[in-house]
């Protein structure tokens, strides 16, 4: 509650053009923070858009309505006088007010829609656009009961596979974060993780840019972006992993691939952590056998016979190393 307050407080003072740069730097601190601090501030920011005609500036007229009421005072008696201090208390309240009715409104209209996938669930999804997106483990997504009247706007956080639907006059676009991923109409994987957000393109086109900085990427299919989150630089990547959908499809395959890769794959798929010792990392795993939805020893069975190696647990850590005593 206490963070939906000082939104609403900054959210004000910046559409009102009365925010400070210190508030500035608050305001962009807490809508990075999470998927609900930018939900509020989108749904105010429609709000005050469409009733700021409605709404009286305050901030010009303040001081001439306290000059009508001093007017109205000293007409009888006694006579008061209205110190500079009483106006700046007048306009404290006046912010406040504006605040409030700011408040109450969003309050009122808020229809904000969110759908949260489980620890134990993938869920599938289909918007009203058409669009149809496929939600991973711990993964949160929302969106306004308006969507698709105006604009095609999501809030996303965690991984998912989407397949969006093609509107020329209506972009569909993804926040997360300090990053936004535009498009007409594509199929792409997003993911976003506590240091990192990386896309990764399937068909068509996309622009992903960082909305700190302005500094975009045009990826086309097949193409990966990584987006580091504290340092806002990209890296861009045409190397195709087959494997990066195996949390939607089940499915693995290693077609001439390096072990430190397998190794990657595997523990993105099994959630497990799994070490490859350096003297073999860059060995390659070929295999026509495809996996689907097997259980990680059979896989790991497969290395050891095929690769000659050893492969043991410690500590909930899967250790890959050479059979060969000196490696």
């Amino acid at each position: 509650m206490k963070n939906d307050n000082q939104i609403f407080e900054l959210a004000a003072k910046e559409f009102s053009k009365e925010i400070l740069e210190e508030e500035k730097v608050l305001l962009k601190k807490l809508l990075n923070e999470s998927a609900e601090n930018r939900n509020i501030y989108n749904d105010l920011k429609i709000i005050f858009s469409n009733t700021e005609s409605a709404i009286p500036d305050f901030s010009d007229k303040t001081e001439a309505a306290l000059n009508k009421v001093t007017e109205k005072i000293t007409q009888s008696k006694p006579k008061f006088h209205i110190t500079p201090l009483a106006y700046k208390i007048a306009a404290v309240l006046v912010v406040g007010l504006f605040i409030s009715i700011f408040s109450f409104v969003y309050l009122s209209n808020n229809h904000a829609t969110t759908v949260i996938s489980t620890n134990d669930e993938i869920k599938k999804i289909e918007l009203a656009d058409g669009t149809v997106i496929w939600l991973n483990k711990n993964t949160t997504i929302s969106y306004n009961s308006d969507f698709n009247e105006e604009d095609r706007l999501i809030d996303f956080e965690g991984e998912a596979y989407f397949i969006v639907a093609h509107n020329k006059s209506k972009p569909f676009i993804v926040k997360s974060f300090n990053s936004e991923t535009r498009v007409l109409g594509t199929q792409f994987n997003l993911k976003t993780n506590k240091t990192e957000i990386k896309l990764n393109l399937t068909k068509g086109k996309v622009e992903f840019t960082n909305v700190n900085t302005g500094n975009s990427s045009l990826l086309v299919e097949n193409e990966l972006v990584t987006m580091n989150r504290n340092t806002g630089l990209f890296t861009k990547d045409n190397t195709y992993n087959v494997n990066y959908m195996s949390w939607k499809t089940g499915e693995l395959s290693f077609s001439n691939i390096r072990l430190e890769n397998v190794a990657s794959d595997l523990s993105k798929h099994y959630g497990v952590e799994i070490k490859v010792l350096a003297t073999i990392k860059d060995r390659k795993f070929n295999t026509t056998k495809e996996f689907k939805n097997v259980e990680i020893n059979e896989i790991l069975k497969l290395l050891e016979i095929t690769m000659q190696l050893n492969i043991d647990t410690v500590n909930n850590v899967i250790i890959i190393k050479s059979n060969n005593a000196k490696n």
